[in-house]
């Protein structure tokens, strides 16, 4: 592929300047029109005329200006592993996605994008609902387009991993349900448990994962042993779905990749599969790189006492949690088998053995894994 590197048009200046330069025109010539008759029929003063006038003349150039400004900081490349977009003018933030995590990428043009030949593409991530990067008001929108989802294209075909003769499954189940306990008779059973909350917790003491948290929370977010402060970061994802998905952006990707690492692995030891005990399988989109979902169901009283023993948490948080995630029922529709974990270890261990079995018997869901 050719590498691409270019800024938004520069007719997108005036577009994006066109609203100040309305409102701003509107005030000059309420100075010119309006401004003799105020100045004949309430008292004598110039400012009747030159004030409307300066401030629209003043807010259209500043406008102007701090646009220039903006059309100078942005920067979009496409390389052949990485996508960037590099913005700011008081402070500058590049976002750089590799390729092999680009989920969508989509054309956006606004009315006056089309009337001016204009476009902005929109990219999301694996693991994140929001808009990660986005090339802004750049002509041939539609070519750039086709470019990128090309080089998407090609480096996934290039890095598809050989998924015959092994199963990845993947957990789901409300908080306290026992998905770590069947993950461990998954084990026993030859199977690879990957840990993704596990993952994403190291992956926060990642320098890179760390500098970028601290760029957007401040030190604050920090221990006194200069990791992060797990509690702070909670307490801010949780109240913010807008903070939540920027953080989900950043560590899903990296989990994924260290998933696809471990899934060679399984089918080079020979594994029969892989289980992605992951917390938020369907709100990170993982459930799309499993062949299977086994959701792990269990009575909302005998959760609740569970995660009162094992992780302190009262019905309070426990519905603070489970509120910003999608509702259990709409998970369990969308899994291929439920089991339900009321009882024992050993009735909990023949459910898991006859689950396993059932899932075997289904077709496999289309898995999108590549390789790092």
């Amino acid at each position: 592929m050719n590498p691409i590197s270019l800024k938004p048009a520069r007719r997108s200046i005036l577009v994006r300047s066109l609203p100040a330069i309305v409102k701003g025109g509107l005030l000059f010539a309420l100075g010119v029109y309006a401004g003799p008759i105020a100045r004949a029929n309430v008292f004598d003063s110039a400012w009747w005329i030159d004030g409307p006038k300066f401030v629209g003349v003043a807010w259209i150039g500043f406008r102007v200006l701090w646009e220039v400004l903006l059309w100078n900081s942005r920067l979009y490349t496409l390389s052949e592993t990485h996508l960037t977009a590099r913005s700011g003018v008081l402070r500058r933030i590049t976002t750089s996605v590799p390729l092999e995590n680009v989920q969508q990428a989509v054309l956006d043009r606004l009315f006056i994008e089309r009337l001016t030949g204009l476009g902005t593409i929109c990219i999301t991530t694996a693991g994140s609902q929001t808009i990660i990067a986005a090339w802004v008001m750049i002509s041939r929108a539609g070519e750039r387009l086709v470019a990128i989802l090309k080089a998407v294209e090609e480096i996934k075909a290039a890095n598809a991993v050989d998924r015959a003769g092994i199963q990845v499954i993947g957990l789901a189940g409300g908080v306290g349900s026992g998905k770590s306990e069947v993950a461990r008779l998954l084990g026993e059973m030859g199977y690879l448990v990957i840990d993704s909350d596990q993952d994403a917790k190291a992956a926060l003491d990642r320098p890179d994962v760390l500098g970028q948290i601290v760029t957007w929370w401040g030190k604050e977010i920090l221990l006194p042993n200069g990791k992060v402060n797990r509690r702070k970061v909670a307490d801010i994802v949780f109240k913010d779905p807008a903070e939540r998905a920027r953080l989900e952006g950043l560590v899903h990707p990296i989990v994924k990749r260290d998933r696809v690492a471990l899934i060679a692995r399984a089918k080079a030891e020979g594994k029969p599969g892989v289980v992605v005990d992951a917390p938020l399988l369907f709100e990170a989109g993982s459930d799309k790189d499993c062949d299977y979902v086994l959701f792990v169901d269990a009575p909302r009283k005998v959760r609740l006492a569970r995660i009162r023993d094992t992780r302190g948490w009262d019905e309070a948080e426990l519905n603070r949690r489970e509120n910003v995630q999608v509702p259990l029922e709409a998970k369990k529709k969308r899994s291929d088998v439920v089991i339900v974990n009321d009882s024992d270890t050993a009735t909990l261990r023949s459910r898991v053995q006859e689950g396993v079995e059932r899932l075997r018997a289904l077709p496999r869901r289309r898995a999108n894994l590549s390789k790092p």
